[in-house]
């Protein structure tokens, strides 16, 4: 059953294995001319810019604002920080998405 069943897009240039840093694949079986238009939520992951740089360089340069949080929701947008903060940002946005939340 699942989170997201029959909704769930892994989605790049060109379908197929994508490695992670540390060997671990992930099948993308969905390639952005393919992809639905009416995503929600659209998850994209990180790169290699650490916590510091991301909120001492990048968030300025884009207008936004930097806050002590570990997760951030600002309107539809949610944003995470940290190495292990995907686990806050998954829980995070389940329970604002769960119809309890």
């Amino acid at each position: 059953m699942g989170f997201a069943p029959g909704s769930l897009y892994l989605v790049v240039q060109t379908p197929g294995p994508v490695s992670s840093d540390i060997g671990i694949s992930l099948l993308a079986t969905t390639s952005f001319a393919d992809c639905p238009a009416d995503l929600d939520p659209l998850f994209v992951p990180g790169g290699d810019g650490t916590p510091a740089q991301m909120r001492n360089i990048v968030l300025p340069l884009l207008g936004a604002i930097p806050v002590d949080e570990r997760v951030v929701f600002d309107r539809n947008r949610v944003t995470a920080a940290g190495i292990s903060a995907g686990l806050d940002f998954a829980l995070a946005l389940a329970a604002r998405r769960s119809p309890a939340g």
